[in-house]
């Protein structure tokens, strides 16, 4: 069954059970609430028929009583009988004798604490009133229930029409709430698949709000990394057979003009030495393919522990220190010793991309190379720079991805490798132009409790 049938049927069936069980407690309480009522106006109007016999003491007359007739009939069908003493009728709407039995009856009903007794053919609410200022005069005043019921029946029938009616508005309203919300949903269906299909650019941005609205944009987002990502494995592909393919075909030309005598002599074993090299730049580059796969792919590869940062940059700079001198160049480190820069990191991966970046940085610089370390708040910021030309601004904004390389740049894995290490250990990393000429790569951590 579709959501949006399902909703109505719900939605109905809520109204139904909502609206049936306010009418059959809205029934009960009424007939308790009309009957209160009722007795409450019997006993103001027994009042006042007795401030009459009140004042008049033993001389009632005829005109007297039908005062007191009128005042207790007044509005409604009601049931009179004065008395005196035990059993002595002054007045009564009723025979005589029915007016006897039923003095009796409410004595004993008024001693039970009932409000209702059955007469002959219908129920009475009674009301037995005694005369104050005239201890002897007694008044019995009965109404019939039924005259009530026909009230509470109105009335609930007018109280039923109204919740119908409501009822009905309602669900028309529900219908209307729910196409705008299951309007979206169907739209979405239609976006997730195009992304089933991988057609990820023709991902449409849903318009809803809650959410629905929030769900839509995580799946336009989503369309949209995966987008990116399936043009990043595009490119990896093809940068990666491109990488390939050039040392291969060295290998392939210079072994098969060796196998067929073209090259001998000296040129031959040049031609070995090219082959050497490029076995070895070729084993180089999937190394660094497959360690760069493991960084990203791998959970368990990454030991996460308190990792000093001036050790790291000690560590880098002793083992970088024979490049530095066959260059003729310097590291200038402003790190405090004193101050032990304190990180959540894998210390082995860590140095490892910090070989990478000090040494794209020695690839390129004239004489010096700066590193730098500095506390913003929470946070450590490692600055690398070097004094060289500086990163060209077309490849800036792709350093870091796979086969991005500079002029003089290897394999164009070890920035990748070198992002993916610093984020997995949860850091960020940017590269920028220095104004003053130079690269300079910003790596960002936050300081460990």
């Amino acid at each position: 069954m579709r959501l949006s049938r399902q909703l109505h049927l719900a939605f109905a069936v809520l109204l139904v059970a909502v609206i049936g069980i306010t009418s059959i407690l809205f029934y009960s309480f009424l007939l308790d609430k009309l009957v209160a009522e009722q007795r409450k106006e019997m006993r103001e109007k027994g009042k006042l028929s007795l401030q009459i016999i009140g004042e008049e003491g033993d001389r009632l007359d005829k005109r007297d009583l039908q005062a007191i007739n009128n005042i207790a009939l007044r509005g409604a069908k009601m049931e009179i009988i004065l008395y005196r003493g035990s059993g002595n009728v002054l007045f009564s709407t009723l025979p005589e004798q029915t007016a006897v039995q039923w003095i009796e009856l409410a004595k004993d009903q008024k001693k039970q604490g009932k409000e209702l007794f059955q007469g002959k053919e219908d129920k009475y609410i009674v009301e037995l009133i005694n005369n104050r200022a005239q201890a002897k005069e007694k008044l019995i005043l009965a109404m019939p229930l039924h005259g009530i019921k026909e009230m509470q029946y109105e009335l609930a029938r007018q109280v039923l029409l109204i919740l119908l009616v409501g009822g009905l508005l309602a669900y028309l309203l529900s219908l209307v709430v729910t196409r705008r919300l299951v309007k979206p949903l169907t739209l979405l269906r239609v976006e997730v698949n195009k992304v089933r299909e991988r057609r990820f650019s023709e991902v449409k941005r849903i318009e809803a709000n809650g959410e629905i609205g929030e769900v839509a944009q995580s799946v336009y987002q989503m369309a949209g990394e995966l987008e990116r990502f399936g043009r990043m494995q595009k490119e990896f592909f093809q940068n990666a057979s491109h990488e390939l393919k050039t040392p291969l075909m060295a290998i392939q030309g210079y072994a098969e003009g060796i196998r067929d005598g073209v090259f001998v002599g000296e040129r031959a074993e040049q031609g070995l030495d090219v082959i050497v090299s490029e076995s070895i730049r070729l084993k180089g580059i999937v190394t660094e393919m497959i360690l760069l796969a493991k960084l990203e792919s791998e959970e368990d590869i990454f030991h996460l522990q308190p990792t000093s940062l001036n050790q790291i940059v000690a560590k880098t700079t002793a083992r970088l220190g024979p490049l530095l001198l066959q260059k003729g160049l310097h590291i200038h480190s402003a790190i405090d010793d004193q101050t032990d820069c304190i990180i959540t990191a894998d210390p082995d991966k860590l140095l490892q991309a910090m070989l990478n970046i000090v040494g794209n940085c020695i690839r390129y610089a004239k004489e010096n190379i700066f590193i730098e370390c500095v506390r913003n708040g929470k946070e450590i910021i490692l600055c690398i720079r070097d004094d060289g030309k500086g990163i060209d601004e077309a490849i800036l904004p792709q350093l870091f991805h796979r086969f991005v390389k500079g002029k003089d740049g290897e394999t164009g894995l070890g920035m990748a490798i070198s992002r993916v290490i610093i984020e997995r250990c949860g850091g960020t990393i940017t590269a920028e132009n220095h104004p003053e000429g130079g690269a300079m790569f910003i790596v960002r951590f936050l300081q460990r409790e």
